[in-house]
Parts: structure tokens; C-alpha cells; sequence
């Protein structure tokens, strides 16, 4: 019999190991380049093979990633820029969002949203699978995507078991609430952590978007998305259309804590969609959200320590990772490898292409972590703009269980297999793809 504690320590140690190889091999690579290029190929080397394969929590391999730039790659005003990196708006906008997402869930609201929705849109099989997919896409847009499936699945898990006799109705609308929670997360800022270093690592270079404008962006492209994979999912799994009289969502009764973060979330949606009209900064208003969810204890200490920290803690190695890469010189030595000397077109393209295909494979924020800034580095100034559509195919990439945590979670209930997703969210990866592509050559003639 194999002893399966012992196989765990291996793969740790030789994951590790291939880790460190891989780094020192790329090191050895730039070793002609002089300076703490080398060295930050090795660290940039490293935390790839690290986040594709997982070896250790995301967020551990994160924090080496910046521990080891402040002890071998010093930038000229010290390791202050590397730990400024913390305070910047992104990482505001994103305790923002897991805080509103929290007092979403723990006061009752999302449960009561998710609730009304369903009874109003009725108890046909074909508009449920719709209304489900959306409802989720809407609390993805502030909740974050795992938020949305963890919200939504267990109020809509007692209907399957008295479903025995509708499979494909089972499958649809499992696949509905990931597909929706991912596809939703693309339309504001605060839905998923790639929206939000892309619109750093423009900020950084003098473009700047407002949450209204990114709206504006991409939110056509969400509901073109929704509307395909809803039809999609029908057409797949085609369910009987008989009404269904035993459909019934539960859901508590509204609550002062519900009612209160469902206020704060539509003031502070409210004041970021009209951020272009008042002088008071996106942060600024993610901030006191913040400020006023832990004043009225709609989140409790307790609740706001078990938020997602390390989400947090990745983005922010993302945005020393980037500043790394372009101030020790590394970004300027990889723009003149042969593989970067084709159009920009091209290669806009086959980042955007390369976004989709590792971030179906591995976290879609670490896939935008170390594609994001070779973008920037590589492309000209006029083409900068071009990091939009690969954060947007950071998200797209589906078909795989392992894509996306939502994924990962309507995968858990067994009622689904591997060729399910595939199918449904391979088709929704390859359409949303070819979106992301035409909209960047029409966009970019």
C-alpha cells in the first residue's frame, strides 16, 4: 500500500526544486545583461513555475516573490517603493469590494436579492436557467465571482433533490451559476483582481480609468457573454419546458443588517459610476464603505480578519513583481528577444491568446500578474491599452474545473463531470476570445 502522507513532502520538496532550477536556468539566461537583471529573471522564473503548478498557496509564494526583490533587487529610493506598493488605490478598491461582498452575505441581502429575483422570474426551466446565470453575474460584480457561486449555490441546491428526473436541468443550472459568476465578474473593477491591475499598471503609466468608464467597456461585452452561454446552456442540456410546481427559493426575511448593506452598496456603486462628476477618489469612496461596514459592525472583527487577505497579499507581489521587471531593466531586455520582434498586433494577440490558455490552468490573478507588465514593457505606448483585453481574457478562460473557484465549486456537488464544462465553457472561452480579438483590431485601426 502507498503511503500517501509521505508522497506529500516529495512533492513539495521536488515542485520546489524545479522551481529553483527553472529560476537559476533563466538567470543563467540573462546572465550576460549585468546588473539585478539576472536576478530578477530568477525571481520572475521562479514565482511562474510556482503559481502554475500550485506548489504552495498563491499568496506564499507571493510573499517570497517580495521578500526576495527587497533583499536582491534594491531599486535606487530603497525597498519604500516596493512597500508603498500596499497602500495604493487597487488594494483599497479590493478590501472595498471583499468587504462589501462580506456584509452582502452575512446580513441576509444577497440571499434576499437572489431570492426575489428567482420567484419573479418563475418556475419555467429554460427562464430559470437565464434568471439564475444573471442573478449571479449581478452579485459577481461587487461580490467578487466565488462570493457569487458560494452565495448562490446553497439556496438553489434543495430544488435538485427533487430533480432526479431532469439531469440536464441539474446540470444547466449548476453551470449557470459558474458560468455567471465568472462572466459577471468582468463588468465592474472590484469583481475580479485582473480588472484591477490592469487599471494600476495603466494608471501607472498615465491612463486613467474611471469605474464608470471600465462599465461602459466591458459591461456589453458581460451581457453578450451571459446571453451566449445561458442559450448555450439550453441548447446543451435542452430541460423539459413543463412548469415546474415544486421550484421554490427559501430565503430569510429582511433584516436591518441586510437593508443597511444593501444601502452602502448603492451609495458606494452610486459615487463610483459617478465618479467622472465629483472630486472624491474611487479609494476614497471604497474606504469609507469600508469605514462604515466596521462602524455599524455589519461586518464583525471576526468576519473582517476571515476575509479573502490573501488575495490581497497576491496583488500586491503582483505590483512589486511588475515594478521589479521594469526598474532593474529586465522589461527592456526581454522586448528585444526574437519572439517579441514581430507587430504589435501579433503580439497583442498572442498575449491575449496566452492569458486565456494559462488562466483556464492556474489562477487567473497570478496569469495577469506575469503577463500584464511583459505587455506593457513590450508593446508601444499607443498599444497600452491592449492589457485591457488580456485582463478581460484572464477572466474568460473557463472550460477546465480547476479554471476558476466558482468552477471549482459547482464541480464539488458530483453532478457534474469534466466534458460538461468543457463543452459549455470551452464554447463561451472560444466566443469570448474571438470578441476580446476582433474588438482589439477594430479598436486599434
Amino acid at each position: 500500500m502507498v503511503n500517501l502522507p509521505r508522497l506529500i513532502p516529495f512533492k513539495l520538496v521536488a515542485g520546489t526544486g524545479f522551481a529553483i532550477f527553472a529560476g537559476m536556468s533563466l538567470s543563467l539566461f540573462f546572465r550576460d545583461s549585468g546588473g539585478t537583471i539576472p536576478v530578477m529573471a530568477g525571481i520572475f522564473g521562479f514565482a511562474v513555475v510556482m503559481w502554475i503548478f500550485e506548489i504552495f498557496p498563491l499568496w506564499v509564494t507571493g510573499i517570497l516573490v517580495i521578500v526576495a526583490q527587497l533583499l536582491f533587487v534594491p531599486l535606487p529610493d530603497g525597498p519604500i517603493d516596493y512597500l508603498k506598493q500596499i497602500k495604493s488605490p487597487t488594494m483599497i478598491l479590493i478590501l472595498g469590494g471583499l468587504c462589501l461582498g462580506g456584509a452582502l452575505q452575512h446580513g441576509g441581502a444577497s440571499s434576499q436579492l437572489i431570492g426575489k429575483w428567482m420567484r419573479a422570474i418563475g418556475d419555467r426551466p429554460k427562464t430559470l436557467v437565464i434568471g439564475l446565470m444573471f442573478v449571479t453575474a449581478f452579485l459577481a460584480m461587487w461580490m467578487t465571482n466565488t462570493a457569487a457561486a458560494a452565495v448562490t449555490l446553497p439556496l438553489i441546491l434543495p430544488l435538485f433533490t427533487r430533480l432526479e428526473a431532469h439531469p440536464n436541468l441539474r446540470k444547466s443550472l449548476l453551470l449557470a451559476i459558474g458560468f455567471g459568476a465568472n462572466l459577471g465578474a468582468i463588468a465592474t473593477p472590484v469583481g475580479t483582481a485582473p480588472n484591477l491591475i490592469a487599471i494600476t499598471l495603466l494608471r501607472e503609466r498615465g491612463f486613467e480609468i474611471t469605474f464608470a468608464q471600465w462599465m461602459g467597456m466591458t459591461l456589453p461585452f458581460a451581457i453578450l457573454l451571459l446571453g451566449i452561454g445561458s442559450l448555450l446552456l439550453i441548447r446543451l442540456y435542452p430541460p423539459e419546458n413543463s412548469p415546474l410546481p415544486i421550484f421554490q427559493v427559501t430565503s430569510q426575511k429582511w433584516t436591518p443588517r441586510g437593508i443597511a448593506s444593501l444601502v452602502i452598496l448603492a451609495s458606494t456603486g452610486a459615487l463610483w459610476l459617478l465618479s467622472p462628476y465629483h472630486p472624491i477618489p474611487e479609494s476614497m469612496v471604497a474606504l469609507g464603505a469600508i469605514a462604515l461596514i466596521l462602524a455599524t459592525r455589519l461586518l464583525s472583527p471576526r468576519q473582517f480578519l476571515a476575509l479573502d487577505w490573501g488575495l490581497l497579499v497576491l496583488i500586491w507581489s503582483g505590483l512589486v513583481l511588475g515594478l521589479g521587471i521594469e526598474k532593474s531593466g529586465l522589461a527592456q531586455v526581454l522586448i528585444q528577444l526574437p519572439i517579441f520582434q514581430i507587430t504589435p498586433y501579433s503580439l497583442a494577440i498572442g498575449l491575449i491568446v496566452m492569458a486565456l490558455i494559462l488562466s483556464a490552468t492556474m489562477s487567473n490573478t497570478a496569469t495577469a500578474i506575469m503577463i500584464m507588465p511583459v505587455a506593457l514593457n513590450s508593446l508601444p505606448a499607443t498599444q497600452s491599452w491592449a492589457v485591457i483585453f488580456i485582463a478581460l481574457s484572464c477572466s474568460v478562460g473557463m472550460f477546465l474545473p480547476i479554471s476558476t473557484p466558482a468552477n471549482m465549486l459547482i464541480f464539488s456537488k458530483s453532478w457534474l463531470r469534466t466534458k460538461d464544462i468543457l463543452a459549455a465553457g470551452g464554447f463561451i472561452s472560444i466566443a469570448g476570445l474571438i470578441l476580446l480579438i476582433l474588438g482589439y483590431l477594430i479598436i486599434s485601426h
